[in-house]
C-alpha cells in the first residue's frame, strides 16, 4: 500500500517514487477522481517500470483522503500481483481505509504542527527579555521560563506545583497582594501587578506580572499564562524624576518668593522714587515760578527800562531758562503721577479737528526757525472723541514738538488722523527726520531714555516725550505705535478705542 500526498510525494517509510515513470501518469490521471482503479495488464501497460515490474504489479486500487475541513490532500493506493475486479463491497473497505489514513494523517500533522508551535513559543521565550509563567486550573504553577531564573537566581523548579498562596508567606493579610489573589481566584485579567522580592545576593527586585485565565470552548477554566519582568531600574528613575521633580517645584517654589519680594521691593522703590520725584517738582516749581514771574515782569519793564542791551539780553535768557525748566519738571511730575496711577482725567467730548490745528499752531514758531515744514491734513469732519483735553493736547504737543526736533532743515512733518475699520481712531504724525533702529527705539520709550545722550548732545530734552505720551494715551485705553528707520524718518501713531469716539 503506497500513501502520495496531493503534491505527488509520498509519505515515509513508503518510499515508492512516482516522479520519472510511467507510474507517475497513474496519479496524474485520478488528480480529479475521489477513486480509480486498473484491473489488469499494469506491468504490460508500463513494461519499462522497473519497481512495478519487480513487485509483479497487475492492477491498483486508489482512494482519495482529505483533511478536517474536507480538503483532499492526498490518495491511498493498493497495487495488486494478480487482476482485480473492482465491486461494490471492495470499494466500502477500500473508503474506510482511507478515512482511516486521513484521520492518521491529521492527527500525526495536528501534533507536528503543535511541537513547532511549542518549540517556538518556547524559543521565543528563551531569549525574550521577560519571562513566562502558567497556571493550571488549581492555580498551581505549571511552567517558567529560563529567564526567570537568569534574573531572580532562584530554581523555578521549586514553584512548579505549588500556588501563589504556598510560594509566599502572610499574602492574604498583606492589602496589597489581597487584591491580586481575589482576582486569581476569580478567575479575572490583571496587568501591571508589582510586588517586591528579595532575590539571592540580598538585593531587591520590583517584578511586575501580567496574567491573562484561559478557558475551553465550553468556558471552562483551565488556568493562567502570563509574563514577568524586572522593573527594579523603571521605578527607582520614576522615583527619581518624581524627586527631581518636587525639588524642581520646591525650587520655583522659592524663586518665585524671592521674585514677588523683588516685586515688591521695586514697587516701593519706584512708590518713594515717585513720591520723591513729585515732591521735588513741586519744591522746584516754586522758586521757578518766582524766576519765570519776576523776569516776564522786567521784561515788560513794568517798573522802568532796563537800561544796558547786555541785561535785556541775560534777561531774556533766564526768562527762557526758566520756562525750558519748567516744562521739564512738569514732564517729570507728569510721569511720576502715572506711575503712581495718581492722574485723573477730566473727560468730556473733544474736537481733534481744534486740539491738532491749537498744536501745530504752538509748534509753528519752532519750526520755522528749523526751517522745517509742518501740515496738518485732518479731515473737519473728523468724529469728536470724550477724552480729557489738556491730555489730548499734551499727548499732540509731545509727538510733533519731538517730530520738529528731529528734522533736520528742509525737512516736513505731517499731521493725519482717519476713523479705522474696527471704529477707533488713530492720528500720526510722520516726519522725514533722522529715524531710529530697534534698539533706539527700545531706549526712546524707556523713562529718561534718550537716543542722542552723548555729552555732545545736538538735541535737548528729558527724554520723558514719549514715555508720557505712551502713558496718556494707555490712560484713554489706547495704544501707540512706532515705525522708524534710520536717516528715514518716523511715523508715530496713537489710536484712541472706539469706546471715545462719538
Amino acid at each position: 500500500m503506497l500513501v502520495a500526498l496531493k503534491n505527488g510525494k509520498f509519505i515515509d517509510p513508503y518510499t515508492y517514487d512516482l516522479a520519472g515513470t510511467p507510474c507517475e501518469d497513474i496519479y496524474t490521471s485520478i488528480d480529479v477522481e475521489p477513486h480509480i482503479y486498473h484491473c489488469e495488464g499494469l506491468c504490460a501497460l508500463f513494461p519499462t517500470d522497473d519497481a512495478l515490474v519487480q513487485m509483479g504489479a497487475e492492477s491498483y486500487r486508489a482512494e482519495a483522503f482529505h483533511d478536517v475541513n474536507g480538503n483532499r490532500i492526498g490518495h491511498v493506493f493498493v497495487i495488486y500481483n494478480t487482476p482485480t475486479l473492482d465491486s461494490e463491497d471492495d470499494m466500502a473497505f477500500f473508503r474506510l481505509i482511507s478515512q482511516r489514513v486521513g484521520a492518521e494523517f491529521n492527527r500525526w500533522h495536528a501534533e507536528a504542527t503543535l511541537y513547532k508551535s511549542e518549540a517556538r513559543f518556547r524559543g521565543f521565550a528563551e531569549v525574550a527579555s521577560d519571562w513566562f509563567w502558567e497556571m493550571d486550573a488549581d492555580l498551581r504553577f505549571t511552567y517558567f521560563s529560563a529567564r526567570n531564573k537568569v534574573i531572580t537566581g532562584f530554581n523555578p523548579d521549586l514553584y512548579i506545583g505549588k500556588t501563589r498562596r504556598e510560594i509566599g508567606s502572610n499574602l492574604a493579610t498583606n492589602e496589597h497582594w489581597k487584591q491580586h489573589l481575589d482576582d486569581l481566584d476569580a478567575h479575572r485579567e490583571f496587568r501591571d501587578f508589582e510586588y517586591d522580592l528579595k532575590i539571592v545576593d540580598d538585593r531587591n527586585l520590583t517584578i511586575s506580572i501580567n496574567g491573562k485565565p484561559a478557558f475551553d470552548a465550553d468556558g471552562n477554566f483551565q488556568g493562567y499564562y502570563g509574563t514577568g519582568k524586572d522593573v527594579t531600574e523603571r521605578k527607582q528613575a520614576v522615583e527619581e524624576l518624581a524627586n527631581h521633580r518636587d525639588n524642581l517645584q520646591n525650587l520655583v517654589l522659592e524663586r518665585t518668593l524671592e521674585l514677588k519680594e523683588a516685586k515688591e521691593e521695586a514697587e516701593g522703590a519706584s512708590r518713594i522714587k515717585s513720591d520723591l520725584m513729585a515732591n521735588m517738582s513741586h519744591e522746584l516749581r516754586t522758586p521757578l515760578n518766582a524766576i519765570i514771574g519776576f523776569s516776564d515782569s522786567m521784561k515788560a519793564e513794568i517798573f522802568g527800562p532796563i537800561g544796558h542791551e547786555k541785561y535785556r539780553e541775560y534777561l531774556e535768557d533766564i526768562h527762557q531758562s526758566g520756562q525750558h525748566l519748567l516744562g521739564l519738571i512738569n514732564d517729570i511730575l507728569d510721569v511720576s503721577s502715572i506711575e503712581a496711577g495718581a492722574v485723573e482725567l477730566h473727560e468730556e467730548n473733544v474736537s481733534l479737528c481744534d486740539v491738532v490745528e491749537t498744536s501745530v499752531r504752538f509748534i509753528r514758531a519752532r519750526a520755522d526757525n528749523g526751517q522745517v515744514s509742518i501740515a496738518s491734513t485732518i479731515d473737519p469732519e473728523i468724529p469728536l472723541i470724550y477724552a480729557d483735553e489738556r491730555r489730548v493736547k499734551q499727548i499732540l504737543l509731545n509727538l510733533i514738538s519731538n517730530a520738529v526736533k528731529f528734522t533736520p532743515e528742509a525737512g516736513r512733518v505731517t499731521v493725519s488722523a482717519q476713523l479705522n475699520d474696527d471704529g477707533s481712531l488713530a492720528v500720526a504724525v510722520a516726519d522725514n527726520g533722522i529715524g531710529m533702529d530697534e534698539e533706539e527705539v527700545t531706549k526712546a520709550l524707556s523713562t529718561f531714555g534718550q537716543v542722542d545722550s552723548g555729552l555732545d548732545r545736538k538735541h535737548e530734552g528729558s527724554g520723558l516725550g514719549l514715555p508720557l505720551t505712551m502713558g496718556l494715551i494707555e490712560l484713554h485705553g489706547g495704544t501707540m505705535e512706532i515705525e522708524s528707520e534710520k536717516g528715514h524718518g518716523s511715523l508715530i501713531t496713537v489710536t484712541f478705542p472706539k469706546e471715545r469716539v462719538i
